[in-house]
């Protein structure tokens, strides 16, 4: 049945969303710089940019939790 796989997701837990609210962040302004939101309008490279920007943003927000001593680090 169709609903058996979104029966085995988890929820992200507070901690995984302050991190991929980073992510979204910077992704956010990643796209600005670039003045482009269409996937089909970027070039390989931009592509590639947009996701290792997505996943420094949420590198950095995890850290910025580790450093912050946010529970439960």
């Amino acid at each position: 049945m169709i609903l058996e796989p979104l029966k085995q997701l988890r929820r992200l837990d507070p901690y995984e969303v302050d991190a991929l609210d980073a992510g979204m962040d910077a992704v956010g302004d990643f796209l600005e710089q670039i003045g482009k939101t269409d996937f089909s309008e970027m070039d390989e490279l931009e592509v590639r940019m947009l996701v290792k920007t997505a996943w420094m943003g949420c590198s950095d927000g995890i850290r910025t939790l580790v450093r912050e001593q946010v529970p439960p680090f």
